[in-house]
């Protein structure tokens, strides 16, 4: 037997207020230790603070601990995006014309030179392009939600109208 939309719809909001009251606190504990540490902090890269916060608070012996830590979320970020990745562009934009293995491996190969740009460089373009698409992505989640229990098909029209919106009060304001 299938749960019906409303069980879904109602186990799927209880565990996004759990993960959104997790993210938060991380965030919180992030934002807390960078302003202790400020001062501490400045001229270095950006991609040590956290090794540097870690060890200011931790001490040099959990830097392995640390160091573990920050490699497993990497991979385990990298892992779950690239499958994800793969199988949009196999299923939606090949239409299955591709296997899977071939849209992993070009996956793999686009992160591997993606990567070589750096995390200052990396940060700096991905920061300019999300001012643009994260509220129209936000809109596409939202829009797909509302299509899911009424049926509208309304993400798309509302994805399209925010990324305008955002790119004319960018250009006018």
């Amino acid at each position: 037997k299938h749960p019906d939309t409303k069980s879904v719809a109602k186990v799927a909001i209880q565990a996004s207020g759990v993960g959104i009251l997790l993210l938060g606190v991380v965030y919180l504990g992030f934002v807390k230790l960078g302003a202790s540490y400020a001062a501490d902090l400045v001229g270095e890269h950006s991609e040590s603070l956290l090794v540097l916060i870690a060890q200011k608070t931790l001490g040099t012996v959990a830097l392995p601990i640390v160091a573990i830590t920050v490699m497993m979320a990497c991979l385990t970020t990298l892992i779950i995006l690239a499958s994800l990745f793969s199988d949009f562009c196999q299923k939606d934009i090949l239409q299955n014309k591709v296997p899977r293995s071939v849209c992993i491996f070009v996956t793999y190969i686009i992160c591997c030179l993606v990567s070589f740009l750096g995390f200052d460089t990396l940060a700096k373009d991905v920061g300019y392009l999300l001012e643009y698409l994260y509220p129209a992505l936000i809109a596409l989640s939202i829009g797909s939600i509302m299509d899911y229990f009424w049926h509208r098909n309304m993400a798309r029209t509302l994805f399209y109208v925010t990324l305008v919106s955002v790119i004319l009060a960018k250009a006018f304001l």
